[in-house]
């Protein structure tokens, strides 16, 4: 295919001089640490827009990057592409390293808890109770944990569940993340926290699909390494420097269980030891050049797709994560519900079947819903909330709400990757033991307020 190794070799360049100008500009302004989301994200930026087609082009295989660009546009594609990443990483970073970071907490996110018989309010054993149960429940039914036989869930190609299960109702095992580091941050409960965490990355080895959700835990404990030293400080009055980063065995920890997913792929890890050889088989090369990292070329597609049907506006949102836990087959009105919200919409093209399993990262998801424009602004806004939410990650902000942010940080890597519906669906289902938690304070706190 003419000009495509030029193209990417020019989009290499570009990639490089945006990527390491920000991360000495982020350094130079302290934002470039383990807490902070302009590490997660220029890493995830490095590895899916830089070192994918970089190791590509010196492996000399592009059979992925052929794959679909064959019917997209060929290397002008991947030019216009390049423009668009190009834009939309200046607009993100731009915004995320040079917002102020807040150094104090909104006065909601401070919990006065000298009513409570213990550190959280009355009820949340129950929310933490009925978590577990709902994510054994998952683990065992629907994601064969420990070996056991799980329940297969019917899918189309466009990624709908569309039987009686629903996506929400196969991720219910996101549930187990807030409790892990709401007992972590907890002195007296931590040592639960740990045989929690344990448990369930163990169960997730037997697992093949959504692999990333057994790195996250791990990240999310770093997370709470690094900030619960903060604590000490908090408590003590200490002048001590805030710890940014966390010990070396958590780094090889967080990379080798990448690694680990990486090599086993879409396999259960009992599977996996007597079916998979030493080496992947794409080789070693194929951690960073595979179909897991090539966001590039998936992001080649999308937008080609995307323009011959028409921008959504954010009728995607609304329609498949508002109303996601409605089982598909008893509401089939809610895939028709989208067009309906935007007319003008084509419901299929050519070329959409070669995103079926297939990601983009939230650049794409972007551009679906207003094109570069709407790709420049919604980055431009992405960077400046995620800077302003640091502060939550706080040792003085409430346990549920610090909770809350150390598990949506710790899954900010893997987001990029994804799409905007599943970031958010993520987001809620990993975050709503946390959220009921804080519902309980609030209605507390009225009730108390009330009696007195």
């Amino acid at each position: 295919m003419q000009g495509v190794r030029e193209a990417l070799w020019m989009h290499c360049g570009l990639m490089a001089v945006v990527l390491v100008s920000a991360g000495v500009i982020a350094k130079l302004r302290g934002v470039l640490h383990w807490r902070s989301s302009t590490f997660w994200s220029l890493s995830a930026f490095t590895l899916y827009f830089l070192l994918n087609p970089l190791v590509s082009l010196l492996t000399n295989d592009l059979r992925i990057y052929y794959q679909h660009l064959e019917s997209s546009g060929g290397a002008e594609r991947i030019r216009w592409v390049t423009i668009l990443v190009g834009l939309a990483l200046v607009a993100f970073l731009a915004t995320n390293m040079f917002a102020v970071r807040g150094r104090e907490l909104p006065p909601l996110a401070r919990w006065d808890t000298s009513t409570y018989k213990g550190p959280w309010p009355p009820g949340t054993v129950l929310v933490l109770c009925g978590s577990l149960a709902a994510v054994v429940y998952s683990l065992f039914l629907y994601r064969g944990a420990f070996g056991t036989e799980a329940i297969q869930a019917t899918i189309e190609r466009g990624g709908r569940f569309v039987g009686e299960v629903t996506g929400y109702q196969k991720s219910l095992y996101m549930l187990v993340l807030v409790p892990v580091v709401l007992l972590l941050i907890e002195p007296k409960h931590a040592v639960w926290g740990w045989i929690l965490g344990a448990l369930y990355i163990l169960g997730r080895l037997y697992d093949p699909w959504d692999r990333a959700s057994v790195v996250s835990p791990i990240i999310a404990m770093s997370l709470v390494a690094v900030t619960n030293r903060r604590t000490v400080i908090a408590q003590t009055g200490l002048p001590a420097r805030e710890r940014r980063w966390p010990s070396a065995w958590w780094v090889i920890g967080v990379l080798g269980m990448t690694v680990l997913m990486q090599v086993r792929a879409h396999q259960s890890i009992e599977t996996w030891a007597v079916e998979r050889p030493d080496e992947p088989e794409e080789g070693w090369t194929g951690l960073v050049a595979g179909p897991d990292t090539s966001m590039l070329p998936g992001l080649c597609t999308d937008t080609f797709v995307d323009e011959q049907k028409g921008w959504t506006y954010g009728s995607d949102i609304v329609t498949r994560v508002l109303f996601g836990a409605l089982p598909r087959r008893y509401f089939p009105w809610k895939d028709e519900l989208e067009f309906w919200l935007t007319p003008g919409r084509a419901h299929y093209v050519a070329g959409e079947d070669l995103m079926y399993r297939k990601k983009s990262s939230l650049i794409g998801s972007f551009y679906r819903i207003g094109g570069l424009l709407g790709a420049f602004l919604l980055m431009a806004l992405l960077g400046w909330v995620l800077a302003r939410a640091e502060v939550f990650l706080s040792p003085a902000a409430a346990s549920p709400i610090r909770a809350i942010a150390i598990v949506w940080f710790s899954m900010l890597w893997i987001m990029w990757a994804g799409s905007a519906v599943w970031s958010l669906r993520m987001m809620f289902m990993s975050g709503l033991p946390g959220l009921l938690i804080i519902a309980l304070h609030g209605a507390h706190r009225l009730i108390f307020r009330r009696a007195t």
